[in-house]
């Protein structure tokens, strides 16, 4: 979690409310190998949840790669 409160990009991060609980999210997602899931672009800002996990190398999904890659589907009856 230092290395994201302590970057640049992410300094912000744990101050501003919009953010509190990101470095929680991405580290926890670190330290147990999990997949983070967001709705958040990974090309639009440099302090995003995407861009945290680039940097400690965490594997990121939008929600929809995430429905994707679990195989849901809907069934709607005619």
């Amino acid at each position: 979690m230092k290395r994201l409160i302590n970057n640049p990009n992410f300094n912000k991060w744990g101050i501003d409310h919009s953010h509190q609980a990101d470095p929680f999210v991405v580290s926890l997602a670190k330290v147990k190998n999990l997949k983070v899931v967001s709705y958040e672009n990974p090309r639009k800002e440099k302090n995003s949840i995407p861009a945290a996990c680039q940097l400690l190398n965490v594997e990121h999904l939008s929600f929809i790669d995430f429905l994707r890659e679990e195989s849901f589907q809907t069934f709607i009856d005619n």
